[in-house]
Order: C-alpha cells, then sequence, then structure tokens
C-alpha cells in the first residue's frame, strides 16, 4: 500500500507541474527524502497532511483509491478482503475523523487565545 500512496502522490504532483524540489522545500524536507517517500511511501502522518494540504486533496482521498482513479464499478470485487463498499465506508469514516479533528484544532486554538487574553487581562 505504502508504494501505491507514493505512486499517487506523484501522479498528483505532475498533474500540478509540482517539481520534487518544491514539494519538499514546502514540507520542511530535503528533496532526496521526498522522492523516497513517493518511490516507497511513509507511515508519517504529519508528512501526509502536509503533502495534502500542499496539493489540495483530502487525506482519505490519498489513502483510498477512489472510482475514478481505480476502484471498479462492481461492488462485488475483493481488494484483499474488502469489498468496494467496505473501502467506500471507510473512506467515510476517515473523512468523518478528519472533519472531527479539524473542529478540535479550532477548540484548542480558542482556548489557548482565551488562556493568553486571561493572562494578559490579570
Amino acid at each position: 500500500m505504502n508504494k501505491e500512496v507514493g505512486s499517487r502522490i506523484r501522479k498528483i504532483r505532475i498533474s500540478k507541474n509540482y517539481n520534487v524540489k518544491y514539494m519538499a522545500d514546502e514540507i520542511g524536507i530535503l528533496d532526496t527524502s521526498y522522492s523516497k517517500i513517493e518511490r516507497e511511501g511513509t507511515n508519517n502522518l504529519q508528512t501526509l497532511l502536509k503533502i495534502c494540504k500542499l496539493l489540495d486533496i483530502e487525506l482519505p482521498d490519498l489513502i483510498v483509491e477512489t472510482e475514478n482513479t481505480a476502484i471498479a464499478s462492481d461492488s462485488k470485487k475483493q481488494y484483499g478482503f474488502a469489498t468496494k463498499n467496505d473501502v467506500e465506508e471507510i473512506n467515510q469514516q476517515i473523512k468523518m475523523l478528519m472533519t472531527e479533528f479539524s473542529q478540535l484544532r479550532k477548540e484548542i486554538t480558542g482556548t489557548k487565545k482565551q488562556v493568553k487574553a486571561n493572562k494578559k487581562s490579570k
């Protein structure tokens, strides 16, 4: 799966006319390290999130193939031990978790600002 993710990253990067050096610089890693991600993939969630943000894609779209990339329309076709319906359900759950994560991040940021404001007022 990691190589598949790396391959997807490469395809999207090329479609946006970004070069490896640009990607690496924006993410804050060496271009050789970035090239390795495209060849072998990565399990580093922070790096994947940075790549997704830079490529303007959602993490689930990078991790799980969508219908327009490779999943056939036959819902009974097996993908390892999961059917297309299983993959779609997981994709929806990931999107929901990403939304919740984003909301929590906003709440934490708001709480930090409130704490700073309280300290200044004292």
